[in-house]
C-alpha cells in the first residue's frame, strides 16, 4: 500500500506501470507455475477486493486499467511513509530535502534547480519526476553517478527532453519510462542495462529504438516497443532470440528478407503477450508463417502486406484483440478467424480486406465485443446472419467510401450499445438521419447511441441521433 503515497494527491495509476513498478524492485515473489505479473496483478486484485484502492477505468477485456486511492486513505500511507523512511516527498520548490535519512526514493512534485543538487544519498533504489518544470542539467548529468543503484526511474509526463550518454552506468536499473516526454534519441549506453524489465517510449520523440547492436544483452527485457528494425538489420533481428523474457514487442520498418529471422526469434519467446509488427512500406510483403505460435498471445497487431492470413493466427486461443492493417486480403478473413474463442475486439483497416463483402456467420465471433472497419475501400457490403454476434456492443465504420447503403443485419444486433459512423457516403448517413432522408432510421433505432463525425469542407462535425418512436417495421428496403 505504501506505494500508492508515491504518486500525487487524486492520480490516476496506470495499473501496468504500478505492476511494473512493484515487481522492478522485488516486491513480487515468484510462485509455482505463475509468472510475476500474474503475480503483482493478484496483489492489485486483493487491494481492490478490500476496498483499499478505487477502480477507475476498466478495458474492454474486464481488466482493471487504473486506480487511486481515496485521499483520506493516502494521507495515512503518506504518513507511514515518512515514519518508516520509505519514500522522500518534494511538494514545492522550497521543500529543501536537506534530511532524507535512510530514504530509498524520491518522489518529485515540484522541479528547482537544487532539486537533489546536494543529496549523496547512494542508497536511492527509486526515482519518480512528476513535476513539470524542466528538470535542471546538474540532475540529469548526476543520476548515474549519485544513485548507482537505481532499480526505478519513471519521467511519465514531465519535461525531460534528453537522456544523459552515461545512464547505461545504471547496471541495477530494470525499469525506465519515459512515456509522453519530449525525448528524442537514446544513448548508445542503453544496451548496458543487462537488467533492464521495461523500457517505456509511449508518445515520445523517438522514432523507433535504434540499435546497430547490442539489443540481445538486455536479456532481462519484458517490453520492447518500439524497435527500429531496419537500423540495424539482420543481424539485430537474429539478436532478438535472445530476449526471452519479452512479454510485450513492437517492431517496425520490417523487410521483407527479415522475415524468417522475425519469426525464428519470436517462437524463442515463450511468455509474448503482444505482437506489434510493421513492414517498412505500404506494399512490403511480410511472411510471418510461424511453427509455433506464441502460447500467451493476447494482442496481435500487423500492419503490413500478406499474401495470406497466417495458419497460426486462428489458432491464438487467448487472443483478445486482433488488429490487421494493409493485409489485403482477397478471400474474406472472418471465414479462418471467427472461431477465435476468446477474441473480444476486432479491427480491420487500411485495405486489411481487399474484396467487397464481409459475412458475420452465425456461431462465429462467440466473445466479440468491438468491431472497427476503417478505409476498407472496396468494401461496399456487409451481412449479420440473425443470432450471430450476440455479444457486440461497439460497431464502428470510418472511411469505407464504396460502403453507401446501410447493412441492414444491423438491426439483428439487439445488444449493440454504440454504433458510430466517420467519414461515411452522405448517401449512407442522410439515410439513417431523421432529420434528413432517415427512411432507414428503423434499421438503428433501438441502438442507445449512434454517432455521426463528417467531414465538410476544413471542418468536423460530429453529433449523436437521438431515438425516435418506433414505426411498423419495415421488412425490407423500400
Amino acid at each position: 500500500m505504501l506505494y500508492f503515497g508515491i504518486y500525487p494527491e487524486d492520480y490516476t495509476i496506470d495499473r501496468k506501470r504500478l505492476t511494473r513498478q512493484w515487481m522492478a524492485e522485488g516486491f513480487v515473489i515468484y510462485e509455482d507455475g505463475r509468472t510475476l505479473e500474474e503475480v503483482s496483478e493478484e496483489y492489485l486484485a486483493e487491494l481492490i477486493q478490500r476496498s483499499l484502492v478505487n477502480v477507475s477505468r476498466v478495458g474492454f477485456d474486464g481488466k482493471v486499467k487504473s486506480c487511486q486511492v481515496h485521499d483520506l486513505l493516502r494521507e495515512v500511507i503518506i504518513e507511514k511513509m515518512k515514519n518508516l523512511n520509505f519514500c522522500h516527498l518534494i511538494m514545492h520548490k522550497d521543500d529543501e530535502q536537506v534530511t532524507v535519512g535512510q530514504t530509498r526514493r524520491f518522489s518529485i512534485a515540484a522541479i528547482s534547480n537544487t532539486v537533489l543538487r546536494n543529496t549523496r544519498n547512494s542508497g536511492i533504489r527509486a526515482i519518480f519526476v512528476f513535476g513539470k518544470d524542466e528538470l535542471p542539467e546538474h540532475f540529469m548529468g548526476g543520476l548515474s553517478s549519485k544513485f548507482k543503484l537505481l532499480k526505478v526511474l519513471d519521467f511519465e509526463k514531465s519535461l525531460l527532453n534528453y537522456i544523459p550518454y552515461n545512464l547505461g552506468n545504471l547496471f541495477h536499473l530494470r525499469y525506465l519510462n519515459l512515456s509522453h516526454t519530449k525525448v528524442t534519441v537514446l544513448p548508445r549506453s542503453i544496451g548496458k542495462l543487462v537488467n533492464l524489465e521495461t523500457l517505456d517510449l509511449r508518445q515520445t520523440k523517438v522514432n523507433g529504438l535504434k540499435m546497430k547492436k547490442g539489443i540481445g544483452c538486455l536479456k532481462s527485457l519484458q517490453k520492447l516497443y518500439f524497435l527500429e528494425a531496419d537500423y540495424g538489420g539482420k543481424k539485430l533481428i537474429q539478436e532478438l532470440k535472445k530476449l526471452k523474457q519479452l512479454r510485450k514487442l513492437g517492431i517496425k520498418h520490417v523487410r521483407q528478407e527479415y522475415g524468417n529471422d522475425l519469426c525464428a526469434a519470436i517462437q524463442e519467446m515463450n511468455h509474448l503477450e503482444s505482437l506489434n509488427i510493421g513492414a517498412i512500406t505500404t506494399d512490403e510483403i511480410l511472411d510471418l508463417n510461424l511453427v509455433k505460435a506464441p502460447t500467451h498471445l493476447r494482442v496481435l497487431n500487423l500492419k503490413c502486406r500478406l499474401t495470406k492470413l497466417p495458419d497460426w493466427i486462428p489458432n491464438l486461443e487467448y487472443l483478445v484483440k486482433l488488429r490487421l492493417g494493409l493485409s489485403n486480403f482477397v478471400d474474406d478473413p472472418l471465414e479462418s478467424l471467427k472461431n477465435l474463442p476468446n477474441l473480444l475486439r476486432l479491427n480491420l483497416w487500411d485495405d486489411a480486406f481487399a474484396g467487397d463483402s464481409l459475412h458475420f456467420q452465425v456461431g462465429g465471433f462467440q466473445r466479440l465485443k468491438e468491431i472497427d472497419l476503417t478505409r476498407l475501400n472496396n468494401l461496399s457490403s456487409v451481412s449479420i446472419d440473425k443470432e450471430a454476434l450476440l455479444g457486440l456492443e461497439h460497431f464502428r465504420f470510418k472511411n469505407n467510401p464504396q460502403l453507401k447503403v446501410l447493412p441492414q443485419d444491423l438491426q439483428n444486433l439487439k445488444n449493440l450499445q454504440f454504433l458510430g459512423f466517420a467519414e461515411m457516403p452522405d448517401d449512407l448517413v442522410d439515410s439513417i438521419d431523421p432529420e434528413k432522408d432517415g427512411r432507414y432510421h428503423w434499421i438503428i433505432n433501438h441502438i442507445p447511441v449512434v454517432q455521426i463525425r463528417q467531414n465538410y469542407g476544413q471542418k468536423f462535425h460530429e453529433y449523436t441521433l437521438h431515438r425516435i418512436p418506433t414505426k411498423p417495421p419495415i421488412s425490407e428496403y423500400e
